[in-house]
């Protein structure tokens, strides 16, 4: 008997869409910026948005050790539908906020990509 885990990322996406918000996940260029010596001006790293749904809510107490989690951390949900993988140093600007991803695990049984789990900083 075979799983259908597409179904189950469909199923992800439509409770993330129902308890969520919408976001923005952007990549940061690192290589794009530059400074003008002579002028003194600094151009801003070049970003690709991609807008995306997410649940963000703070780790439990019992979670945060200090050094992996710390206080003020948040850790989300990411619907996998229309973006490509999230990485470390991504930012999620949610409702007004960015946040900086620094741990990315994929829920992906049998390698369909159901959803994102993002540690928040």
């Amino acid at each position: 008997m075979s799983f259908d885990y597409a179904a189950i990322a469909k199923d992800a996406d439509a409770t993330i869409r129902e308890f969520g918000a919408s976001a923005t996940l952007r990549r940061i260029a690192s290589d794009s910026a530059t400074y003008n010596p002579a002028t003194g001006v600094a151009t801003q790293p070049a970003t690709s948005p991609q807008k995306c749904v997410a649940v963000v809510f703070a780790y439990p107490q019992k979670m945060i050790d200090g050094s992996l989690i710390r206080q003020g951390d948040s850790q989300a949900y990411v619907s996998t539908v229309g973006i490509t993988a999230p990485i470390v140093g991504d930012q999620l600007d949610w409702q007004g906020t960015i946040l900086t991803v620094m741990n990315v695990k994929p829920l992906a049984p049998a390698g369909v990509q159901v959803l994102y789990e993002l540690q928040l900083r």
